[in-house]
């Protein structure tokens, strides 16, 4: 049912995004939250390529993770960070938990400082690829 949800989550997406500035989306399915991002933004695609990351759906739950685990650790268990390639998917049952998900994505996309001090906890935490 996941990978229904995903593929149907994907396509909307796809032409929602089409020259959106809201790249991140907090949608309800059932009792789940889904938390889906897509950042295809030129500048942020090459800072990875310079941090030596590749700036997929992966290095993005890594950051997710780093950042979760920094600020809101309690919340952790409940979120289900599940990248796919160029997209960043989360799940919960919680919307305060979607909520700082959201909240976080945000500010690693516009902090640049914020982004390098999580690539660091990634880093040291194993969780990036």
């Amino acid at each position: 049912m996941r990978h229904i949800i995903f593929l149907i989550l994907t396509i909307l997406s796809v032409n929602a995004f089409a020259g959106s500035e809201e790249n991140v989306t907090v949608r309800q399915a059932g009792e789940q939250y889904i938390v889906n991002y897509y950042n295809y933004e030129a500048d942020i695609a090459d800072y990875f390529a310079k941090a030596g990351l590749q700036g997929s759906g992966y290095t993005w739950g890594a950051l997710v993770k780093a950042a979760i685990t920094t600020e809101s650790p309690e919340l952790l268990e409940q979120i289900e960070i599940s990248p796919e390639g160029g997209t960043f998917i989360a799940y919960n049952t919680n919307e305060a938990a979607a909520k700082k998900v959201k909240s976080v994505i945000g500010k690693l996309s516009a902090d640049l400082n914020y982004r390098k001090k999580m690539i660091k906890i990634a880093s040291d935490g194993g969780y990036i690829e």
